[in-house]
């Protein structure tokens, strides 16, 4: 009768279910680190796309290169688009000076 009972359901080693859970645990604190790193305001991707059309206006003649190109933005920030302004980046990222 005992057998019946146990018929159908799988035994799990605790072991292998802590196993489990602390690879899972790894996987999502990977993909939320990366996400971070990806999408962050600071991330010089998304502060580009934002500057993009205000660099083709405002820093069309500056030779990009040696922090030049946001030296520019940082001169003309009276004139940055909203969008652009909302990703300049506030500290970690000083505009070297040009050569």
């Amino acid at each position: 009768m005992e057998r019946s009972a146990i018929k159908g359901k799988m035994k799990i080693n605790p072991l292998v279910t802590v196993f489990m859970l602390f690879w899972a645990g790894l996987a999502a604190a990977s993909a939320a680190m990366a996400q971070d790193a990806g999408q962050g305001n600071n991330s010089p991707s998304v502060f580009i796309e934002a500057c993009k059309a205000d660099i083709a206006g405002l820093c069309k003649d500056v030779q990009p290169g040696g922090g030049r190109v946001l030296q520019c933005l940082q001169q003309n920030s009276s004139s940055l688009s909203a969008g652009c302004q909302a990703k300049m980046p506030s500290s970690g990222l000083s505009a070297m000076p040009a050569k």
